[in-house]
């Protein structure tokens, strides 16, 4: 009959094996993400956590998730850290950080092929960001003076 539905139909079944975006234009952040402090049910900060958040990205679809890449300033190359898969849906993402430690973070989006090839990924821009924590003291310390000699 007409080759050019067999063509499609044999397409479209492609499309539904494979998944992914074949032969679509790439997909990149439109903006940078943010880092900010975490805080509690009380409204108290928790010195060890950062949320890391990102927004629109280009053709979004071909997305199938998302990692973090952190490390310290100090030690760029001693302290790089992949988190684990991140669903496509999520746009946060809490990471243990020490407090007072400059850090640099980005958010890798990733198309996910299926072993077929390496999955293509994007990185968005690297942002800065130190947790600036001093702690609190819940009873005030007492300070008692000792004589010389006693």
């Amino acid at each position: 009959k007409n080759p050019w539905i067999l063509l499609l139909i044999l397409w479209r079944q492609l499309e539904l094996v494979c998944g992914g975006c074949p032969f679509q234009n790439p997909f990149w952040f439109v903006e940078k993400p943010t880092v900010v402090t975490v805080y509690d049910e009380n409204g108290e900060m928790i010195p060890n956590k950062a949320r890391v958040m990102w927004g629109r990205m280009e053709n979004f679809r071909c997305v199938d998730y998302f990692q973090v890449e952190y490390f310290q300033k100090q030690d760029p190359q001693g302290t790089v850290r992949l988190t684990p898969k991140i669903n496509r849906h999520r746009r946060s993402f809490e990471i243990d950080v020490i407090p007072c430690t400059d850090y640099y973070f980005k958010v890798i989006a990733s198309e996910d092929w299926k072993g077929m090839r390496e999955d293509f990924k994007m990185n968005s821009e690297v942002v800065y960001f130190k947790l600036a924590y001093t702690p609190r003291f819940i009873n005030r310390p007492t300070v008692k003076e000792k004589r010389r000699g006693q």
